[in-house]
């Protein structure tokens, strides 16, 4: 299903997948976050629903129930894990994080052969993301989670890109995290054998839009009119001065 935002997740689950990777100094670590260091990205990290606070035991059930090996339901169930999940809510970002463009200004893909006028408009906005650690005991609940605000905290871990398929051709859109300092907090459930801290973080999103002519509507006879190859704008290209109906001049 088609979703504005899914560029944005995306580009968050893989900003995840970075952190997953950055992992490789553990030998100091718990057992557990040495296995989950070394567990594939699919069975340590995973997208849970934007209320993930108020569900983290349905989280954890499903959690344990989606990760026995080989259907077996004596297996473990692959703890310590992270979470993620993204609000329902936006907001659109103040100025200071830099301009919406509401209006349409005019836009040319430099590869495209033609010189074909679009137009270009830009949604800037925040969208709260939180970051849940479950771990089997304290140690490893904290060591996951002072890795990942120690990630987050690097300047090249500042945000990440997200691709976006504009008039045919892919282009990536950076999106920045509010701030780099961010404040863990301890979680507690009615499982008292878990470990659970979480981060609440706020990221400052861009989405491009790039659009032509619509069906129907003057074009420059450019494009098939299809999201990938869409109708250029009309442009002017002749102004004939005897055909312009212009009235006689008074000099006074």
């Amino acid at each position: 299903m088609p979703d504005l935002f899914l560029p944005v997740k995306v580009g968050l689950g893989e900003y995840m997948g970075r952190f997953k990777q950055s992992l490789n100094v553990v030998h100091n670590d718990t057992a557990a976050v040495q296995e989950f260091a070394g567990r594939p990205l699919a069975r340590s990290i995973v997208f849970a629903p934007s209320r993930m606070s108020d569900a983290l035991e349905d989280i954890l059930s499903a959690w344990r129930k989606n990760t026995n090996e080989d259907s077996k339901a004596q297996s473990t169930a692959f703890l310590p894990m992270i979470a993620i999940a993204v609000a329902r809510d936006y907001t659109p970002t103040s100025p200071s994080h830099g301009m919406m463009l509401g209006d349409a200004i005019d836009a040319k893909i430099p590869t495209y052969p033609d010189n074909r006028r679009l137009k270009l408009e830009v949604i800037r906005g925040q969208l709260r993301v939180q970051v849940v650690v479950i771990a089997p005991e304290d140690s490893s609940a904290k060591s996951l989670m002072a890795r990942f605000c120690h990630f987050v905290r690097r300047y090249n871990n500042r945000g990440f890109d997200a691709l976006y398929r504009l008039a045919g051709v892919d282009d990536v859109w950076f999106n920045s995290w509010d701030s780099q300092d961010i404040y863990p907090q301890a979680v507690s459930i009615a499982q008292t054998n878990l470990a659970i801290q979480k981060v609440d973080l706020l990221l400052n999103i861009t989405i491009p839009m790039v659009y032509g002519a619509a069906n129907g509507q003057p074009n420059s006879g450019i494009g098939t009119g299809t999201p990938d190859d869409p109708f250029g704008l009309p442009v002017l290209t002749q102004i004939n001065i005897g055909q312009l109906n212009m009235p006689d001049k008074v000099l006074v």
